[in-house]
């Protein structure tokens, strides 16, 4: 018979174990960490397997590392681009190279005749009251107005000599005035009675010539290319000369196109002005205007500046006035100012010109002023005198007195 077994029931088989709630914490925050190693380690092993990790490290090995941007502070500390400085426009002490010295390519014996001690800038014609470029341009406008100077001279050769010796250079624009451009654009003329017509200054068969529309973009640029090549060439000091409107006769039938309705005539002198400096600027140059020291005492002053003081127009950084004391005549007067035989008192006359002149400038504007060298040939009698270096050595003496340290020399 076969042996019986007794089957021993247990009493818990069947009865669901509890799980304690601090083991389940701890299999979830493994569970967590678990997850987020398979997830950080995933793209670099990836990028492993597949080459992607080695061009990485190839890149960033050669690649710059890039620096944290500075905060506020930081900034304000670190040094900051410098702007262009301009050319500086005190201590100049000029010699004007006449244009035939200038052609002639005798420049340097003409300064052992002439030069002052103190000399250390030589201004030279770059383009004549006549409409003459007298240096080798590459401007368009010049080669199709015909304006080249038979005799140009090579103008970085002419710079680089004068610096050789010692000098900087200086280089005069004539601006408006210009009898041969007019012809080469018929939009860059002043026209006659707003036809198409160019005008005169006088009749033809008394030499009448035509001038530059101050209002044509086409004349400024042809004049800002100018001074702008001019820059570049090694001048740093442009002197802007006949910056004006027309003198002569019949100047009611003078008309300026469409843009004169919309601009007055000082207006846009001034704005060509302002222009003008803005552009030669990022090279470290000035652009500065010239004008008679007639015009800037107050006389004659409704033809060329629409009857406005031209240092009310031209408030740039500094103005150049011719004051030689022949050019106010032997009797000279204007708004209560008064030089009686001026030329013969070059000290007295300067020192007049030079108070009314700085009398007059805005603020901050700097006077270039020119002085006489030379004796004059339309004055006799009473009312002239023999310049030698004593009456340039006066009217320099006035004008440091005055406070003013910088001269143009003409012979």
């Amino acid at each position: 018979m076969a042996k019986s077994y007794k089957i021993k029931r247990y009493r818990h088989i069947y009865r669901k174990r509890r799980f304690s709630p601090i083991k389940a914490g701890l299999l979830l925050l493994l569970l967590a960490v678990l997850a987020f190693v398979g997830f950080s380690l995933y793209e670099p092993v990836h990028d492993f397997w597949s080459g992607k990790l080695l061009q990485r490290m190839e890149s960033s090995s050669s690649a710059p590392e890039e620096q944290p941007e500075p905060s506020s502070q930081q900034a304000e500390s670190l040094p900051q681009a410098s702007e262009p400085e301009m050319a500086p426009l005190s201590g100049i002490h000029a010699l004007y190279i006449p244009e035939e010295v200038l052609l002639s390519g005798e420049i340097l014996p003409y300064l052992q005749n002439h030069s002052l001690p103190d000399i250390n800038t030589v201004l030279v014609d770059l383009k004549n009251s006549a409409g003459q470029v007298l240096y080798q341009s590459h401007v368009e406008f010049v080669a199709e107005a015909g304006s080249q100077h038979a005799q140009a001279i090579d103008l970085p050769e002419v710079v680089a000599a004068l610096q050789a010796a010692g000098y900087q250079t200086a280089g005069r624009i004539c601006a408006f005035r210009d009898p041969i451009a007019p012809y080469a654009h018929e939009t860059a003329a002043v026209k006659y009675e707003n036809t198409e017509w160019t005008w005169l200054d006088n009749s033809q068969e008394a030499g009448g010539r035509p001038w530059l529309n101050p209002y044509s973009p086409v004349a400024q640029d042809y004049i800002g290319d100018l001074a702008n090549e001019a820059v570049g060439m090694g001048i740093p000091l442009i002197l802007i000369d006949n910056l004006q409107f027309p003198e002569g006769l019949g100047l009611d039938r003078a008309t300026f196109g469409e843009w004169a309705a919309s601009q007055s005539k000082a207006d846009v002198l001034q704005d060509f002005a302002e222009k003008l400096q803005a552009r030669l600027l990022p090279q470290g140059a000035a652009a500065i205007p010239c004008v008679s020291g007639i015009h800037l005492l107050g006389q004659n002053l409704s033809l060329p500046y629409d009857a406005t003081n031209p240092a009310a127009i031209f408030t740039t950084s500094a103005l150049s006035v011719q004051m030689m004391p022949a050019l106010f005549g032997e009797v000279f007067e204007a708004e209560g100012f008064r030089l009686q035989a001026p030329a013969t008192t070059p000290y007295e006359t300067t020192q007049a010109v030079a108070g009314r002149a700085l009398a007059t400038l805005s603020e901050g504007t700097q006077l270039l002023p020119w002085i006489q060298g030379y004796t004059a040939q339309n004055l006799s009698g009473d009312f002239n005198r023999t310049y030698t270096e004593e009456e340039v050595s006066e009217q320099i003496r006035a004008l440091r007195e005055a406070g003013v340290d910088s001269y143009i020399l003409v012979y």
